[in-house]
């Protein structure tokens, strides 16, 4: 716009606004500092030598731990410019250099391990060996300043492991008795039972025979609670029949038929040297009539009968009698 003297003279015009400055350059930013490297740990101690099954090593005293690295300064912080004119960013400066871990420690050896006793011989089984005693536990060590890892202690060796016994040659088992004698544990040996005998190739047992010619067979007496037999049913497949034994306070036997036409009673011929004459009873039943039978006499191994004149005897007959090649049985015991 024009202007002249006289105008400025009068009230002038305002003078025009100076050109904003530029806005100064942002200062670099200091580098950060270096960190300091990390202390080392202090080694591990060796663990102690394990004995033959034995004492076990001390264990080392630990080792103090390193100081911790001092930290870097920070970076100085660059100028702030002066601020102009919403200029462009000044650069960013770089970030400091990280400082350097520490090496970690080398690890310590481990102590070793004790030869391992050998294994006594198999056979009767040998005493076991005495357990060694635990060795002493090593002091721990004082906890060190927070710091760079120490080097870690080497692991020791590992003691070699002994070598196992050789183990014993299994002997044969020498059986008591002679063949066919029953063995059982007597008092924690081996004993061959006197008595009681097996036959392994017919599956008999024998006891008080060496022979048994049944399944099982007794010389001598026993006793049961009841005595009983069990068949298969003779009628019915699906079943089974059981019977018990008739009993008495003897040792007693029997014999039974049916009389036609005859007068006499022909007891079994081994009755002479199994029963006792003066315990054999008689029991007769007429068939068909009343006859009036009775017993005559005992004697020769047989038993006489007679009835009524001029009649033919027909009957049944039940004929008793106790053992006499065995002791009397005694009932209350």
């Amino acid at each position: 716009m024009p202007f002249n003297l006289s105008d400025i003279l009068a009230g002038g015009y305002q003078g025009l606004q100076g050109i904003q400055g530029s806005t100064g350059i942002q200062g670099i930013q200091g580098r950060q500092g270096i960190q300091g490297t990390q202390g080392i740990q202090g080694t591990q101690g060796t663990q102690g030598i394990q004995g033959i099954q034995g004492t076990q090593g001390t264990q080392g005293i630990q080792g103090i731990q390193g100081m911790q690295g001092i930290t870097g300064e920070q970076g100085i912080q660059g100028i702030q410019g002066r601020q102009g004119i919403q200029g462009t960013q000044g650069i960013q400066g770089t970030q400091g250099i990280q400082g350097i871990t520490g090496n970690q420690g080398i690890q310590g050896t481990q102590g070793m391990q004790g030869i391992t006793g050998e294994q006594g011989i198999q056979g009767t089984q040998g005493i076991q060996g005495i357990q060694g005693t635990q060795g002493i536990q090593g002091i721990q060590g004082r906890q060190g300043i927070t710091g760079s890892q120490g080097i870690q202690g080497i692991q020791s060796l590992q003691g070699i492991q002994g070598q196992q016994g050789i183990q014993g040659i299994s002997g044969s088992i020498a059986a008591p008795g002679t063949d066919g004698q029953v063995v059982y544990n007597n008092g924690g040996s081996a004993g061959a039972a006197s008595a009681l005998y097996y036959d392994d190739v017919n599956s008999r047992v024998g006891i008080g025979t060496t022979s048994p010619a049944y399944k099982l067979q007794v010389n001598g007496s026993f006793a049961a609670t009841t005595k009983s037999f069990v068949i298969e049913h003779p009628t019915n497949p699906s079943m089974k029949l059981r019977y018990g034994s008739l009993e008495g306070p003897e040792n007693g036997v029997y014999v039974r038929g049916r009389l036609v036409g005859k007068c006499y009673i022909d007891l079994p011929n081994y009755w002479t040297g199994l029963v006792d004459p003066m315990s054999i009873t008689v029991n007769i039943t007429p068939v068909e009539k009343i006859q009036h039978l009775y017993v005559v006499e005992i004697s020769e191994n047989r038993v006489k009968i007679a009835g009524e004149l001029d009649t033919e005897i027909h009957c049944f007959y039940t004929v008793f009698a106790e053992r006499k090649d065995v002791p009397k049985l005694i009932v209350e015991i």
